[in-house]
């Protein structure tokens, strides 16, 4: 089952019947969607494709979808992954489905690839593989448990367009649900983004409309992870945080213990915290985006084999965060290189005393319990 997309100049009026808008977008093939949250219940994994082996300007062959479609694949550059982490930064918090990015070689629940070739696209009507730099388009392939997204950028030295940002935002609401409204004259754009129709003189929509939201809500539902649970690792003395029943399910079999609440996130407003796979049971959080930009891009990860999950939950940021707001300090410890996060002043005053942990201020705000 493939979900195309072309963006076109077709003019369409604005239709307000929002039910039956939310009606047509819910796809009738949910059982194959909903098993994307099989990594752990409430969990779907993003992979932003990349060979690191290959020379700018080549492409890698792939096969994506049940039908085992050739694509080549050109490598996401860093504006490219910005924008699409950010889809599904913004998505988290709307949706009881927790996302995480995986590694980037295409083993994800969903997987995007950034093409030049798909041989699907010289077998249908929407698209071709001929040159485009002005309208984008993209296709979304289903497999049993993945779904791949491939989205056509044929000239890999030219802007990263408006357009092609549209394709994605759309493709990605395929992968997660969404049905189809092609040419139908009742919608456009800024209805849905899952429509083809684009009103004239206005920019090309690059969200999902409220319409859009509340269809994947009727999917998903609504997020309703509010909870924050701290875990540990007696065997490696490392330490979690986790909003996600099933997640934290999952690991207190592995040998995780589960501590209790720590606080709770922010229910409305606040600022992502954003989760990185340290390996070796090691995890880091920051709440600040430049930190983020930083450990990302650092040569350590590299190293270590590490890898940026994505927003694990809301949080307060130290500039800004309602008065009875609970801080949460970030310890360093020397001697395995993990940090502990606390919101414990008996916990923190234990961790002040100690010579092996290095208090390195507050990290960020939680909610009081």
């Amino acid at each position: 089952m493939i979900g195309g997309c072309l963006v076109h100049g077709a003019q369409a009026k604005p239709n307000t019947a929002q039910m039956t808008l939310q009606s047509q977008l819910l796809r009738d093939d949910l059982s194959r969607i909903l098993k994307f949250g099989t990594r752990g219940g409430e969990t779907a994994e993003f992979s932003i494709f990349s060979n690191s082996s290959l020379q700018e300007g080549y492409g890698t062959e792939r096969q994506i979808g049940h039908e085992n479609s050739t694509v080549y694949a050109r490598n996401h550059q860093n504006h490219h992954e910005i924008f699409i982490e950010s889809v599904f930064e913004r998505l988290d918090p709307l949706i009881d489905l927790d996302f995480v990015q995986g590694k980037e070689t295409g083993n994800s629940d969903i997987n995007i690839y950034r093409v030049w070739y798909n041989s699907l696209w010289d077998e249908i009507d929407l698209l071709n593989n001929n040159a485009s730099s002005l309208t984008g388009g993209g296709t979304a392939h289903y497999d049993s448990d993945n779904c791949d997204i491939a989205w056509k950028d044929y000239y890999g030295d030219d802007e990263f367009s408006v357009y092609e940002k549209s394709t994605i935002v759309h493709e990605i609401g395929h992968a997660l649900g969404l049905s189809d409204l092609a040419y139908d004259n009742r919608w456009n754009s800024y209805d849905s983004m899952m429509s083809y129709n684009h009103p004239e003189g206005l920019p090309p929509n690059t969200w999902f409309a409220e319409a859009d939201i509340a269809a994947f809500q009727t999917i998903w539902g609504v997020e309703d992870d509010h909870i924050v649970y701290r875990l540990t690792s007696p065997s490696t003395g490392t330490f979690l945080f986790s909003t996600n029943s099933q997640e934290i399910n999952i690991i207190t079999g592995q040998g995780w213990i589960n501590e209790g609440i720590a606080y709770h996130c922010s229910e409305s407003g606040g600022t992502p915290l954003y989760r990185f796979n340290m390996g070796s049971g090691k995890f880091f959080y920051t709440a600040n985006e430049a930190e983020r930009d930083s450990v990302r891009t650092s040569i350590y990860m590299n190293l270590i084999n590490g890898y940026y999950e994505g927003p694990a939950f809301n949080v307060y940021s130290i500039d800004d965060k309602p008065s009875d707001a609970l801080p949460v300090y970030r310890y360093l410890n020397s001697d395995n290189n993990s940090h502990l996060y606390s919101s414990s002043p008996y916990e923190q005053s234990i961790l002040n005393a100690s010579s092996g942990w290095t208090n390195e201020g507050i990290a960020w705000y939680g909610e009081s319990i």
